[in-house]
Protein backbone atom coordinates (compact mmCIF):
# COMPACT_ATOMS: atom_id res chain seq x y z
CA UNK A 1 0.00 0.00 0.00
CA UNK A 2 2.88 2.37 0.92
CA UNK A 3 4.65 1.55 -2.34
CA UNK A 4 1.50 2.34 -4.35
CA UNK A 5 1.12 5.68 -2.56
CA UNK A 6 4.75 6.63 -3.27
CA UNK A 7 4.36 5.60 -6.92
CA UNK A 8 1.16 7.65 -7.29
CA UNK A 9 2.70 10.73 -5.68
CA UNK A 10 5.77 10.42 -7.91
CA UNK A 11 3.65 9.85 -11.00
CA UNK A 12 1.44 12.83 -10.18
CA UNK A 13 4.55 14.99 -9.70
CA UNK A 14 5.78 13.88 -13.10
CA UNK A 15 2.40 14.72 -14.58
CA UNK A 16 2.51 18.17 -13.06
CA UNK A 17 6.05 18.76 -14.37
CA UNK A 18 5.55 17.31 -17.81
CA UNK A 19 3.32 19.80 -19.63
CA UNK A 20 3.77 23.15 -21.35
CA UNK A 21 6.48 25.74 -21.08
CA UNK A 22 7.09 28.32 -18.35
CA UNK A 23 5.37 31.64 -18.93
CA UNK A 24 5.85 34.56 -16.59
CA UNK A 25 2.64 36.08 -15.21
CA UNK A 26 1.31 38.06 -12.31
CA UNK A 27 1.20 36.60 -8.81
CA UNK A 28 -1.55 34.01 -8.39
CA UNK A 29 -2.28 34.98 -4.87
CA UNK A 30 -0.62 32.07 -3.11
CA UNK A 31 2.98 33.04 -3.46
CA UNK A 32 3.46 31.09 -6.68
CA UNK A 33 3.91 32.37 -10.18
CA UNK A 34 2.59 31.06 -13.47
CA UNK A 35 -0.56 31.49 -15.54
CA UNK A 36 -3.15 29.18 -13.97
CA UNK A 37 -5.15 29.11 -17.22
CA UNK A 38 -2.23 28.06 -19.40
CA UNK A 39 -2.79 24.79 -21.27
CA UNK A 40 -0.12 22.07 -20.97
CA UNK A 41 1.80 21.50 -24.19
CA UNK A 42 0.65 17.94 -25.01
CA UNK A 43 -2.95 19.06 -24.65
CA UNK A 44 -2.45 22.34 -26.48
CA UNK A 45 -0.84 20.68 -29.49
CA UNK A 46 -3.55 18.01 -29.66
CA UNK A 47 -1.44 15.03 -28.68
CA UNK A 48 -3.74 14.38 -25.73
CA UNK A 49 -7.45 15.15 -25.66
CA UNK A 50 -9.36 15.26 -22.37
CA UNK A 51 -13.16 15.09 -22.12
CA UNK A 52 -14.65 15.98 -18.74
CA UNK A 53 -18.12 14.97 -17.59
CA UNK A 54 -20.44 13.98 -14.78
CA UNK A 55 -22.12 10.60 -14.93
CA UNK A 56 -25.80 11.61 -14.92
CA UNK A 57 -27.59 9.21 -12.61
CA UNK A 58 -24.52 8.46 -10.50
CA UNK A 59 -24.66 9.03 -6.76
CA UNK A 60 -20.98 9.95 -6.29
CA UNK A 61 -21.04 13.41 -7.92
CA UNK A 62 -17.46 12.94 -9.11
CA UNK A 63 -15.98 14.60 -12.18
CA UNK A 64 -14.83 11.97 -14.66
CA UNK A 65 -12.62 12.30 -17.69
CA UNK A 66 -11.76 10.36 -20.83
CA UNK A 67 -8.37 10.73 -22.51
CA UNK A 68 -7.66 9.97 -26.16
CA UNK A 69 -4.49 9.96 -28.23
CA UNK A 70 -3.40 8.65 -31.61
CA UNK A 71 -1.23 5.64 -32.27
CA UNK A 72 -0.58 5.20 -35.96
CA UNK A 73 -3.96 5.42 -37.64
CA UNK A 74 -5.83 4.31 -34.52
CA UNK A 75 -7.32 6.54 -31.83
CA UNK A 76 -6.78 5.10 -28.34
CA UNK A 77 -9.45 6.18 -25.85
CA UNK A 78 -9.11 5.65 -22.09
CA UNK A 79 -12.50 6.03 -20.40
CA UNK A 80 -14.14 6.64 -17.05
CA UNK A 81 -11.28 7.95 -14.90
CA UNK A 82 -11.55 10.24 -11.91
CA UNK A 83 -9.13 11.44 -9.25
CA UNK A 84 -9.51 8.15 -7.39
CA UNK A 85 -8.28 6.15 -10.39
CA UNK A 86 -5.78 8.68 -11.74
CA UNK A 87 -2.74 6.56 -10.84
CA UNK A 88 -3.90 3.82 -13.23
CA UNK A 89 -4.32 6.36 -16.02
CA UNK A 90 -0.91 7.87 -15.31
CA UNK A 91 0.73 4.46 -15.66
CA UNK A 92 -1.01 3.92 -19.00
CA UNK A 93 -0.05 7.35 -20.32
CA UNK A 94 3.49 6.83 -19.07
CA UNK A 95 3.64 3.57 -21.03
CA UNK A 96 2.43 5.48 -24.09
CA UNK A 97 5.26 8.02 -23.70
CA UNK A 98 3.30 11.02 -22.43
CA UNK A 99 3.64 13.41 -19.48
CA UNK A 100 7.37 12.90 -18.97
CA UNK A 101 10.51 14.96 -18.78
CA UNK A 102 9.30 18.56 -18.45
CA UNK A 103 9.12 21.03 -15.58
CA UNK A 104 6.47 23.20 -13.93
CA UNK A 105 4.45 20.78 -11.80
CA UNK A 106 1.85 23.40 -10.87
CA UNK A 107 0.81 24.00 -14.46
CA UNK A 108 -0.93 20.70 -15.02
CA UNK A 109 -2.60 20.74 -11.60
CA UNK A 110 -3.88 24.25 -12.14
CA UNK A 111 -5.13 23.35 -15.60
CA UNK A 112 -7.09 20.40 -14.20
CA UNK A 113 -8.58 22.60 -11.47
CA UNK A 114 -9.76 25.09 -14.09
CA UNK A 115 -11.32 22.38 -16.27
CA UNK A 116 -13.39 20.73 -13.55
CA UNK A 117 -15.06 24.07 -12.80
CA UNK A 118 -16.21 24.64 -16.37
CA UNK A 119 -19.32 22.47 -16.47
CA UNK A 120 -20.61 24.23 -19.57
CA UNK A 121 -17.75 22.59 -21.50
CA UNK A 122 -18.40 19.06 -20.19
CA UNK A 123 -19.53 16.40 -22.60
CA UNK A 124 -22.78 14.55 -21.70
CA UNK A 125 -22.75 11.03 -20.27
CA UNK A 126 -25.23 9.06 -18.17
CA UNK A 127 -25.00 5.78 -16.31
CA UNK A 128 -28.65 4.84 -15.68
CA UNK A 129 -31.43 3.53 -17.91
CA UNK A 130 -35.09 4.50 -17.79
CA UNK A 131 -37.12 7.41 -16.46
CA UNK A 132 -35.34 10.16 -14.55
CA UNK A 133 -36.02 13.76 -13.61
CA UNK A 134 -33.91 16.89 -13.34
CA UNK A 135 -34.42 20.27 -11.72
CA UNK A 136 -34.04 23.16 -14.16
CA UNK A 137 -32.42 26.49 -13.35
CA UNK A 138 -35.84 28.01 -12.65
CA UNK A 139 -36.69 25.27 -10.12
CA UNK A 140 -39.02 23.21 -12.32
CA UNK A 141 -38.83 19.41 -12.45
CA UNK A 142 -38.62 17.94 -15.94
CA UNK A 143 -38.71 14.25 -16.80
CA UNK A 144 -36.60 12.43 -19.34
CA UNK A 145 -35.93 8.87 -20.52
CA UNK A 146 -32.38 7.54 -20.69
CA UNK A 147 -31.20 4.74 -22.96
CA UNK A 148 -28.27 5.00 -25.35
CA UNK A 149 -29.07 8.73 -25.38
CA UNK A 150 -31.15 10.99 -23.11
CA UNK A 151 -34.56 11.94 -24.51
CA UNK A 152 -36.66 14.90 -23.37
CA UNK A 153 -39.91 16.36 -24.68
CA UNK A 154 -37.77 18.79 -26.70
CA UNK A 155 -35.57 16.11 -28.28
CA UNK A 156 -32.39 14.17 -27.55
CA UNK A 157 -29.43 15.61 -25.64
CA UNK A 158 -26.62 13.81 -27.44
CA UNK A 159 -25.55 11.98 -24.29
CA UNK A 160 -23.58 8.73 -24.19
CA UNK A 161 -24.52 5.80 -21.94
CA UNK A 162 -21.59 4.74 -19.73
CA UNK A 163 -23.24 2.42 -17.18
CA UNK A 164 -22.82 -1.27 -16.39
CA UNK A 165 -24.42 -2.39 -19.66
CA UNK A 166 -22.26 -0.13 -21.85
CA UNK A 167 -20.75 -3.13 -23.65
CA UNK A 168 -24.12 -4.85 -24.08
CA UNK A 169 -26.60 -2.32 -25.44
CA UNK A 170 -25.97 -1.46 -29.08
CA UNK A 171 -27.62 -0.88 -32.45
CA UNK A 172 -27.58 -2.90 -35.65
CA UNK A 173 -29.71 -2.64 -38.76
CA UNK A 174 -32.26 0.10 -39.36
CA UNK A 175 -35.58 0.91 -37.72
CA UNK A 176 -37.31 0.24 -41.04
CA UNK A 177 -35.80 -3.25 -41.41
CA UNK A 178 -36.67 -4.03 -37.77
CA UNK A 179 -40.33 -3.05 -38.16
CA UNK A 180 -40.60 -4.94 -41.46
CA UNK A 181 -39.17 -8.09 -39.85
CA UNK A 182 -41.52 -7.88 -36.86
CA UNK A 183 -44.53 -7.54 -39.16
CA UNK A 184 -43.44 -10.55 -41.18
CA UNK A 185 -42.21 -12.91 -38.44
CA UNK A 186 -44.03 -11.94 -35.22
CA UNK A 187 -47.36 -10.18 -35.79
CA UNK A 188 -50.47 -12.43 -35.79
CA UNK A 189 -48.91 -14.86 -33.31
CA UNK A 190 -50.07 -13.64 -29.85
CA UNK A 191 -47.44 -15.67 -27.97
CA UNK A 192 -44.61 -14.14 -29.98
CA UNK A 193 -46.27 -10.73 -29.74
CA UNK A 194 -46.35 -11.06 -25.95
CA UNK A 195 -42.58 -11.55 -25.80
CA UNK A 196 -41.99 -8.56 -28.06
CA UNK A 197 -44.42 -6.30 -26.16
CA UNK A 198 -42.99 -7.38 -22.81
CA UNK A 199 -39.71 -5.91 -24.02
CA UNK A 200 -41.29 -2.45 -23.98
CA UNK A 201 -43.27 -2.80 -20.72
CA UNK A 202 -40.44 -1.47 -18.55
CA UNK A 203 -41.31 2.05 -19.73
CA UNK A 204 -44.74 1.55 -18.15
CA UNK A 205 -43.80 -0.39 -15.01
CA UNK A 206 -41.16 2.13 -13.98
CA UNK A 207 -43.66 4.97 -14.45
CA UNK A 208 -46.10 3.00 -12.26
CA UNK A 209 -43.41 2.64 -9.59
CA UNK A 210 -42.70 6.38 -9.70
CA UNK A 211 -46.43 7.10 -9.30
CA UNK A 212 -46.74 4.57 -6.43
CA UNK A 213 -48.97 2.04 -8.25
CA UNK A 214 -48.24 -1.49 -6.96
CA UNK A 215 -48.68 -5.09 -8.17
CA UNK A 216 -48.04 -4.28 -11.82
CA UNK A 217 -44.60 -5.61 -12.69
CA UNK A 218 -44.29 -8.31 -15.32
CA UNK A 219 -42.89 -11.78 -14.64
CA UNK A 220 -43.45 -13.87 -17.76
CA UNK A 221 -42.67 -17.59 -18.06
CA UNK A 222 -42.65 -19.60 -21.29
CA UNK A 223 -43.01 -23.27 -20.39
CA UNK A 224 -42.72 -26.36 -22.55
CA UNK A 225 -40.46 -29.22 -23.50
CA UNK A 226 -37.08 -28.81 -25.18
CA UNK A 227 -36.94 -27.50 -28.76
CA UNK A 228 -40.24 -25.66 -28.58
CA UNK A 229 -38.65 -22.27 -29.33
CA UNK A 230 -38.86 -20.83 -25.81
CA UNK A 231 -35.39 -19.27 -25.77
CA UNK A 232 -35.77 -17.80 -29.25
CA UNK A 233 -39.12 -16.35 -28.26
CA UNK A 234 -37.91 -14.83 -25.00
CA UNK A 235 -34.99 -13.14 -26.80
CA UNK A 236 -37.50 -11.07 -28.78
CA UNK A 237 -38.01 -8.97 -25.65
CA UNK A 238 -34.38 -7.80 -25.83
CA UNK A 239 -34.31 -6.71 -29.47
CA UNK A 240 -35.48 -3.13 -28.79
CA UNK A 241 -32.30 -2.48 -26.79
CA UNK A 242 -29.35 -4.51 -28.04
CA UNK A 243 -28.00 -7.85 -29.17
CA UNK A 244 -30.12 -10.47 -27.33
CA UNK A 245 -27.15 -12.82 -27.16
CA UNK A 246 -25.21 -10.25 -25.13
CA UNK A 247 -28.08 -9.34 -22.80
CA UNK A 248 -29.59 -12.76 -22.00
CA UNK A 249 -28.82 -14.39 -18.61
CA UNK A 250 -29.04 -17.97 -17.32
CA UNK A 251 -30.23 -19.76 -14.20
CA UNK A 252 -26.76 -20.16 -12.70
CA UNK A 253 -26.69 -16.67 -11.19
CA UNK A 254 -27.18 -16.36 -7.46
CA UNK A 255 -30.26 -14.55 -6.21
CA UNK A 256 -28.14 -11.65 -4.94
CA UNK A 257 -26.28 -11.37 -8.24
CA UNK A 258 -29.53 -11.45 -10.22
CA UNK A 259 -31.09 -8.71 -8.10
CA UNK A 260 -28.14 -6.35 -8.49
CA UNK A 261 -28.05 -7.01 -12.23
CA UNK A 262 -31.76 -6.29 -12.51
CA UNK A 263 -31.25 -2.87 -10.92
CA UNK A 264 -28.63 -2.02 -13.56
CA UNK A 265 -30.96 -3.19 -16.36
CA UNK A 266 -33.34 -0.32 -15.59
CA UNK A 267 -36.28 -0.81 -17.97
CA UNK A 268 -34.51 -3.38 -20.18
CA UNK A 269 -35.97 -6.90 -19.81
CA UNK A 270 -34.06 -9.37 -17.69
CA UNK A 271 -34.14 -12.77 -19.40
CA UNK A 272 -33.56 -15.89 -17.28
CA UNK A 273 -33.13 -18.83 -19.61
CA UNK A 274 -33.93 -22.34 -18.33
CA UNK A 275 -34.80 -20.94 -14.91
CA UNK A 276 -36.22 -24.07 -13.31
CA UNK A 277 -33.09 -26.11 -14.06
CA UNK A 278 -31.70 -25.09 -10.70
CA UNK A 279 -34.61 -26.70 -8.84
CA UNK A 280 -35.94 -30.23 -8.33
CA UNK A 281 -39.69 -29.69 -8.62
CA UNK A 282 -40.29 -33.12 -7.07
CA UNK A 283 -38.80 -31.87 -3.80
CA UNK A 284 -41.12 -29.80 -1.62
CA UNK A 285 -38.26 -27.66 -0.30
CA UNK A 286 -37.22 -26.75 -3.84
CA UNK A 287 -40.80 -25.95 -4.78
CA UNK A 288 -41.03 -23.55 -1.85
CA UNK A 289 -37.73 -21.91 -2.82
CA UNK A 290 -39.00 -21.48 -6.36
CA UNK A 291 -42.24 -19.86 -5.19
CA UNK A 292 -40.33 -17.61 -2.80
CA UNK A 293 -38.26 -16.41 -5.73
CA UNK A 294 -41.34 -15.80 -7.88
CA UNK A 295 -42.87 -13.79 -5.03
CA UNK A 296 -39.65 -11.80 -4.66
CA UNK A 297 -39.52 -11.08 -8.39
CA UNK A 298 -43.09 -9.82 -8.32
CA UNK A 299 -42.31 -7.43 -5.45
CA UNK A 300 -39.23 -5.85 -7.14
CA UNK A 301 -37.42 -5.22 -3.85
CA UNK A 302 -33.65 -5.57 -3.50
CA UNK A 303 -32.41 -5.55 0.09
CA UNK A 304 -29.52 -3.16 0.60
CA UNK A 305 -26.07 -4.58 0.94
CA UNK A 306 -23.01 -3.24 2.73
CA UNK A 307 -22.21 -0.40 0.33
CA UNK A 308 -25.81 0.66 -0.41
CA UNK A 309 -27.38 3.56 1.42
CA UNK A 310 -30.90 2.20 1.03
CA UNK A 311 -32.98 -0.61 -0.46
CA UNK A 312 -33.19 -0.59 -4.24
CA UNK A 313 -35.97 -1.52 -6.64
CA UNK A 314 -35.87 -2.86 -10.15
CA UNK A 315 -38.52 -2.15 -12.76
CA UNK A 316 -37.32 -4.36 -15.58
CA UNK A 317 -39.75 -7.00 -16.86
CA UNK A 318 -38.61 -10.55 -16.12
CA UNK A 319 -38.88 -13.20 -18.85
CA UNK A 320 -38.15 -16.82 -17.95
CA UNK A 321 -38.27 -20.11 -19.81
CA UNK A 322 -38.77 -23.48 -18.11
CA UNK A 323 -39.35 -27.05 -19.22
CA UNK A 324 -41.61 -27.73 -16.23
CA UNK A 325 -44.69 -25.63 -15.49
CA UNK A 326 -44.23 -23.38 -12.47
CA UNK A 327 -48.02 -23.35 -12.01
CA UNK A 328 -47.95 -27.15 -11.75
CA UNK A 329 -45.06 -26.99 -9.30
CA UNK A 330 -46.97 -24.79 -6.86
CA UNK A 331 -50.23 -26.77 -6.98
CA UNK A 332 -49.44 -28.78 -3.84
CA UNK A 333 -47.86 -25.94 -1.86
CA UNK A 334 -49.56 -23.51 0.50
CA UNK A 335 -48.90 -20.63 -1.91
CA UNK A 336 -51.37 -21.42 -4.67
CA UNK A 337 -52.33 -17.76 -4.88
CA UNK A 338 -48.92 -17.00 -6.38
CA UNK A 339 -50.33 -17.97 -9.80
CA UNK A 340 -51.45 -14.40 -10.52
CA UNK A 341 -48.03 -12.90 -9.73
CA UNK A 342 -46.63 -14.22 -13.00
CA UNK A 343 -48.01 -14.96 -16.44
CA UNK A 344 -47.21 -18.47 -17.65
CA UNK A 345 -47.55 -19.23 -21.34
CA UNK A 346 -47.67 -22.82 -22.53
CA UNK A 347 -45.49 -23.59 -25.53
CA UNK A 348 -46.48 -26.56 -27.59
CA UNK A 349 -45.77 -26.28 -31.30
CA UNK A 350 -47.34 -22.85 -31.66
CA UNK A 351 -44.44 -20.42 -31.19
CA UNK A 352 -43.17 -20.73 -34.74
CA UNK A 353 -44.86 -22.06 -37.86
CA UNK A 354 -41.92 -24.25 -38.88
CA UNK A 355 -38.22 -24.86 -38.46
CA UNK A 356 -37.62 -22.39 -41.26
CA UNK A 357 -39.66 -19.74 -39.41
CA UNK A 358 -37.57 -20.29 -36.26
CA UNK A 359 -34.31 -19.94 -38.24
CA UNK A 360 -35.56 -16.76 -39.89
CA UNK A 361 -36.45 -15.34 -36.48
CA UNK A 362 -32.96 -16.10 -35.13
CA UNK A 363 -31.28 -14.57 -38.18
CA UNK A 364 -33.49 -11.50 -37.92
CA UNK A 365 -32.56 -10.94 -34.25
CA UNK A 366 -28.85 -11.30 -35.07
CA UNK A 367 -28.99 -8.37 -37.49
CA UNK A 368 -31.73 -6.06 -36.20
CA UNK A 369 -31.68 -4.63 -32.70
CA UNK A 370 -31.31 -1.51 -30.58
CA UNK A 371 -33.18 1.02 -32.73
CA UNK A 372 -36.76 0.38 -31.61
CA UNK A 373 -36.14 1.11 -27.93
CA UNK A 374 -34.69 4.53 -28.75
CA UNK A 375 -37.61 5.33 -31.06
CA UNK A 376 -40.15 4.23 -28.46
CA UNK A 377 -38.44 6.38 -25.80
CA UNK A 378 -38.77 9.43 -28.05
CA UNK A 379 -42.41 8.56 -28.72
CA UNK A 380 -43.29 8.18 -25.03
CA UNK A 381 -41.47 11.25 -23.68
CA UNK A 382 -42.88 13.37 -26.51
CA UNK A 383 -46.45 12.60 -25.45
CA UNK A 384 -46.45 11.72 -21.75
CA UNK A 385 -45.01 12.29 -18.35
CA UNK A 386 -45.25 9.49 -15.78
CA UNK A 387 -48.55 10.79 -14.38
CA UNK A 388 -50.40 11.06 -17.70
CA UNK A 389 -48.98 7.70 -18.78
CA UNK A 390 -50.25 6.07 -15.59
CA UNK A 391 -53.66 7.73 -15.95
CA UNK A 392 -54.11 6.13 -19.37
CA UNK A 393 -52.90 2.80 -18.01
CA UNK A 394 -55.48 2.88 -15.19
CA UNK A 395 -58.19 3.58 -17.76
CA UNK A 396 -57.07 0.42 -19.58
CA UNK A 397 -57.31 -1.55 -16.31
CA UNK A 398 -60.94 -0.44 -15.92
CA UNK A 399 -61.79 -1.45 -19.48
CA UNK A 400 -60.25 -4.90 -19.03
CA UNK A 401 -62.01 -5.53 -15.72
CA UNK A 402 -65.36 -4.74 -17.33
CA UNK A 403 -64.89 -7.46 -19.93
CA UNK A 404 -66.74 -10.71 -19.32
CA UNK A 405 -64.69 -13.66 -18.10
CA UNK A 406 -61.55 -11.68 -17.22
CA UNK A 407 -59.43 -12.88 -14.30
CA UNK A 408 -59.72 -9.78 -12.10
CA UNK A 409 -56.80 -10.64 -9.86
CA UNK A 410 -54.39 -10.54 -12.81
CA UNK A 411 -56.09 -7.62 -14.58
CA UNK A 412 -53.46 -5.02 -13.63
CA UNK A 413 -50.62 -7.12 -15.04
CA UNK A 414 -52.56 -7.96 -18.19
CA UNK A 415 -53.29 -4.25 -18.58
CA UNK A 416 -49.56 -3.46 -18.56
CA UNK A 417 -49.07 -5.71 -21.60
CA UNK A 418 -52.25 -4.58 -23.37
CA UNK A 419 -51.61 -0.87 -22.80
CA UNK A 420 -48.00 -1.27 -23.95
CA UNK A 421 -49.23 -3.13 -27.05
CA UNK A 422 -51.52 -0.22 -27.88
CA UNK A 423 -48.61 2.22 -27.59
CA UNK A 424 -46.30 -0.01 -29.65
CA UNK A 425 -49.00 -0.26 -32.32
CA UNK A 426 -49.24 3.54 -32.45
CA UNK A 427 -45.47 4.05 -32.50
CA UNK A 428 -44.55 1.47 -35.14
CA UNK A 429 -47.89 0.86 -36.92
CA UNK A 430 -47.67 -2.90 -36.32
CA UNK A 431 -51.41 -3.64 -36.36
CA UNK A 432 -51.28 -6.14 -33.47
CA UNK A 433 -54.78 -7.48 -32.74
CA UNK A 434 -55.32 -6.24 -29.18
CA UNK A 435 -58.49 -8.27 -28.52
CA UNK A 436 -56.84 -11.47 -29.72
CA UNK A 437 -53.81 -10.76 -27.53
CA UNK A 438 -55.98 -10.15 -24.44
CA UNK A 439 -57.96 -13.34 -25.08
CA UNK A 440 -54.76 -15.41 -25.22
CA UNK A 441 -53.37 -13.83 -22.03
CA UNK A 442 -56.60 -14.44 -20.13
CA UNK A 443 -56.74 -18.06 -21.32
CA UNK A 444 -53.17 -18.67 -20.18
CA UNK A 445 -53.78 -17.09 -16.77
CA UNK A 446 -56.91 -19.19 -16.29
CA UNK A 447 -54.92 -22.31 -17.22
CA UNK A 448 -52.28 -21.41 -14.64
CA UNK A 449 -55.04 -20.93 -12.07
CA UNK A 450 -56.49 -24.34 -12.91
CA UNK A 451 -53.09 -26.01 -12.61
CA UNK A 452 -52.17 -24.41 -9.32
CA UNK A 453 -55.61 -24.39 -7.63
CA UNK A 454 -57.24 -27.67 -8.64
CA UNK A 455 -59.63 -27.76 -5.66
CA UNK A 456 -60.66 -24.13 -5.97
CA UNK A 457 -61.18 -24.55 -9.72
CA UNK A 458 -64.00 -27.01 -9.08
CA UNK A 459 -65.64 -24.55 -6.69
CA UNK A 460 -65.37 -21.87 -9.37
CA UNK A 461 -66.95 -24.20 -11.94
CA UNK A 462 -69.86 -24.90 -9.61
CA UNK A 463 -70.33 -21.17 -9.10
CA UNK A 464 -70.26 -20.58 -12.86
CA UNK A 465 -72.82 -23.38 -13.30
CA UNK A 466 -75.15 -21.63 -10.85
CA UNK A 467 -74.76 -18.29 -12.64
CA UNK A 468 -75.44 -19.96 -15.97
CA UNK A 469 -78.56 -21.76 -14.70
CA UNK A 470 -80.08 -19.21 -12.33
CA UNK A 471 -83.69 -20.27 -12.90
CA UNK A 472 -82.90 -23.57 -11.14
CA UNK A 473 -81.47 -21.89 -8.04
CA UNK A 474 -83.92 -19.89 -5.92
CA UNK A 475 -84.26 -18.41 -2.46
CA UNK A 476 -85.57 -20.59 0.37
CA UNK A 477 -89.05 -19.07 0.02
CA UNK A 478 -89.15 -19.68 -3.74
CA UNK A 479 -87.62 -23.16 -3.70
CA UNK A 480 -89.65 -26.04 -5.17
CA UNK A 481 -87.92 -29.39 -5.22
CA UNK A 482 -89.50 -30.50 -8.49
CA UNK A 483 -88.28 -27.35 -10.27
CA UNK A 484 -85.05 -26.35 -8.52
CA UNK A 485 -81.59 -27.83 -8.08
CA UNK A 486 -80.73 -25.85 -4.98
CA UNK A 487 -81.13 -22.77 -2.83
CA UNK A 488 -78.78 -19.90 -3.63
CA UNK A 489 -79.29 -17.08 -1.17
CA UNK A 490 -77.73 -14.85 1.46
CA UNK A 491 -77.29 -16.35 4.88
CA UNK A 492 -78.28 -13.92 7.62
CA UNK A 493 -74.74 -13.45 8.95
CA UNK A 494 -72.95 -13.70 5.62
CA UNK A 495 -72.38 -10.98 3.03
CA UNK A 496 -71.97 -13.46 0.19
CA UNK A 497 -74.42 -16.00 -1.14
CA UNK A 498 -74.27 -19.64 -0.11
CA UNK A 499 -75.52 -22.74 -1.87
CA UNK A 500 -77.79 -25.23 -0.09
CA UNK A 501 -78.05 -28.35 -2.21
CA UNK A 502 -79.13 -31.95 -1.70
CA UNK A 503 -76.44 -34.58 -2.07
CA UNK A 504 -78.15 -36.13 -5.11
CA UNK A 505 -78.39 -32.80 -6.92
CA UNK A 506 -74.76 -31.96 -6.13
CA UNK A 507 -73.45 -35.29 -7.43
CA UNK A 508 -75.60 -34.96 -10.54
CA UNK A 509 -74.12 -31.53 -11.37
CA UNK A 510 -70.54 -32.62 -10.63
CA UNK A 511 -70.99 -35.53 -13.05
CA UNK A 512 -72.17 -33.16 -15.81
CA UNK A 513 -75.82 -34.13 -15.51
CA UNK A 514 -78.49 -31.86 -16.99
CA UNK A 515 -81.33 -30.31 -14.94
CA UNK A 516 -83.97 -32.20 -16.95
CA UNK A 517 -82.39 -35.58 -16.19
CA UNK A 518 -82.21 -34.71 -12.50
CA UNK A 519 -85.89 -33.77 -12.36
CA UNK A 520 -86.79 -37.01 -14.17
CA UNK A 521 -84.81 -38.88 -11.50
CA UNK A 522 -86.59 -37.00 -8.69
CA UNK A 523 -90.02 -37.69 -10.17
CA UNK A 524 -89.26 -41.39 -10.59
CA UNK A 525 -88.03 -41.65 -7.02
CA UNK A 526 -91.11 -39.84 -5.72
CA UNK A 527 -93.42 -42.07 -7.74
CA UNK A 528 -91.71 -45.21 -6.45
CA UNK A 529 -91.36 -44.32 -2.76
CA UNK A 530 -92.06 -41.02 -1.06
CA UNK A 531 -88.87 -41.08 0.97
CA UNK A 532 -86.67 -42.35 -1.82
CA UNK A 533 -85.92 -38.79 -2.97
CA UNK A 534 -83.00 -38.68 -0.56
CA UNK A 535 -81.17 -41.49 -2.34
CA UNK A 536 -78.00 -40.01 -3.89
CA UNK A 537 -76.58 -40.60 -7.30
CA UNK A 538 -73.27 -42.38 -6.65
CA UNK A 539 -70.21 -40.21 -7.25
CA UNK A 540 -66.68 -40.91 -6.12
CA UNK A 541 -65.69 -37.55 -7.61
CA UNK A 542 -68.33 -35.76 -5.55
CA UNK A 543 -67.16 -37.42 -2.32
CA UNK A 544 -63.53 -36.45 -2.96
CA UNK A 545 -64.50 -32.88 -3.77
CA UNK A 546 -66.57 -32.45 -0.63
CA UNK A 547 -63.70 -33.81 1.47
CA UNK A 548 -61.22 -31.43 -0.17
CA UNK A 549 -63.58 -28.46 0.13
CA UNK A 550 -64.24 -29.28 3.77
CA UNK A 551 -60.51 -29.14 4.46
CA UNK A 552 -60.34 -25.69 2.85
CA UNK A 553 -63.35 -24.36 4.74
CA UNK A 554 -65.68 -24.13 1.74
CA UNK A 555 -68.22 -26.58 3.28
CA UNK A 556 -70.19 -25.13 6.19
CA UNK A 557 -72.53 -28.07 6.71
CA UNK A 558 -71.88 -31.09 8.92
CA UNK A 559 -69.82 -31.36 12.06
CA UNK A 560 -68.03 -33.75 14.40
CA UNK A 561 -69.55 -35.92 17.10
CA UNK A 562 -66.87 -37.73 19.05
CA UNK A 563 -64.86 -39.82 16.63
CA UNK A 564 -67.45 -39.53 13.85
CA UNK A 565 -68.01 -36.62 11.51
CA UNK A 566 -70.36 -35.79 8.66
CA UNK A 567 -70.40 -33.29 5.84
CA UNK A 568 -74.16 -32.77 5.56
CA UNK A 569 -76.76 -30.98 7.64
CA UNK A 570 -80.47 -31.62 7.91
CA UNK A 571 -82.93 -29.05 6.57
CA UNK A 572 -86.66 -29.11 5.87
CA UNK A 573 -87.46 -28.84 2.15
CA UNK A 574 -90.97 -29.24 0.73
CA UNK A 575 -92.18 -30.36 4.13
CA UNK A 576 -89.59 -33.11 4.63
CA UNK A 577 -86.20 -33.31 6.32
CA UNK A 578 -83.43 -33.57 3.74
CA UNK A 579 -79.64 -33.96 3.96
CA UNK A 580 -77.85 -31.07 2.25
CA UNK A 581 -74.44 -29.56 1.68
CA UNK A 582 -74.01 -25.89 2.55
CA UNK A 583 -71.31 -24.47 0.30
CA UNK A 584 -69.67 -21.07 0.71
CA UNK A 585 -68.11 -19.15 -2.20
CA UNK A 586 -66.24 -16.39 -0.38
CA UNK A 587 -62.89 -17.88 -1.45
CA UNK A 588 -63.70 -16.92 -5.05
CA UNK A 589 -63.57 -13.24 -4.17
CA UNK A 590 -59.76 -13.42 -4.04
CA UNK A 591 -59.14 -14.94 -7.47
Amino acid sequence: MKGLKEFTEKALTEVMESNGYITESSNTGNGETGNINQTPEDIMNGSLKFDFYFKEGSEDGAVYFDVSFKRGRKIIRKKDYNMQTASKLLRELNAAGYLLGQANCEKFKNWINVQIRQEHKFIKKHCNIGWDSIETDDGKIEQEIRLQDIYTKDGSLGSEYCGELKDKIAKKGTLESYVEGIRELVVDNPKLETALITGFTGFITQALEIEKIKECNIVLNYTGKTSKGKTTTSKLALTPFGNPQDLIRNFNETKASSELSMVSYGIIPYIMDDKIAGYDVNQKSDKNKLIDEIMALSHRDVKHRCHDKEDKKYCCPIVMSTEESIADAISDTTKKGAYYRFIEIECNNDLTDSGEHAEQLDEFMDTNYGEAGEEFAKYIIGRYNTKTLVDEYLATVRVIRNKKGINHRAAKRMAVIIFTAQLVNECFDLNIDIDKLLEMLNQQINKAFEKSNKVLVELKRLHEYINGNQRYFKTLKEFKRAECLGIYDYESTNKSKQLIIETAAFNHIINDGTPDRYFDFINRMNDAEGSAGDIGIGSNKGTKLIKAWKAEGYILSGGSHGITSKNTSGIKLDGKQRQVYIIDFKALEDI
